[in-house]
């Protein structure tokens, strides 16, 4: 008995330590940043509730998304906090690899710092990453479209004709897996709108490939 309630302590004490200092951490994000990001008191709190329950990605969750609203600066230090962002989400992501959520959030912001520094390489990691969330849901019409939607921005903006097909290709795909559902799966069914927009895509699509 002793020795499962030295077990259960040993358990509690890193949990409830990473809880303190992601609730100052959360309190330290409301002061702006106005110097080196190493400075600020929410990333060495993040720092502490972090490296206090290393298996825990809520607070490099947090710490992105701090990140990730502090992007608005100058265009270097918006490419840094971007960069910083992703290194955040990756921790999490091997902290949490069967969130589905994680790699569609890193997916993002690739993109986005893709559309910052204008590297071929990020915008070919946001395209990987959207790979790996739908891996984890491969019949989820939504992830389907995610992809399709990050293969587009990366087709456009490096000229590439195969990541514009490849995004026609899961587009007409979504559409397709979405038709074959069920009547009683209304829930996960993609809605009229969603679908509109979709075509929309796809004609945009195809009038960048007839322009190549």
């Amino acid at each position: 008995l002793a020795a499962s309630a030295l077990g259960i302590g040993i358990g509690v004490v890193p949990v409830a330590r990473a809880r303190y200092h992601l609730d100052l951490a959360q309190q330290a994000a409301a002061v702006p940043l106005t110097g080196p990001i190493n400075k600020h008191a929410a990333f060495r709190s993040y720092d502490a509730a972090s490296a206090s329950d290393p298996f825990d990605p809520t607070s490099e969750i947090a710490r992105t998304q701090l990140l990730v609203g502090l992007t608005g600066t100058s265009p270097e230090q918006r490419a840094l906090l971007q960069r910083r962002a992703v290194e955040a989400l990756t921790t999490a992501m091997k902290r949490d690899p069967f969130n589905i959520q994680l790699p569609r959030m890193r997916s993002r912001l690739y993109l986005d710092l893709a559309e910052s520094t204008r590297t071929e390489d990020h915008y070919r990691a946001a395209v990987d990453d959207a790979r790996r969330a739908l891996e984890l849901y491969p019949l989820n019409p939504a992830g389907i479209v995610a992809l399709a939607d990050v293969q587009a921005a990366a087709g456009e903006a490096l000229g590439s004709e195969k990541l514009m097909r490849e995004a026609l290709a899961n587009y007409g795909e979504a559409i397709r897996l979405d038709d074959r559902r069920l009547p009683w799966e209304t829930f996960h069914r993609l809605g009229t709108k969603t679908k509109d927009e979709i075509r929309a895509k796809i004609r945009r699509a195809e009038e960048r490939l007839w322009q190549a």
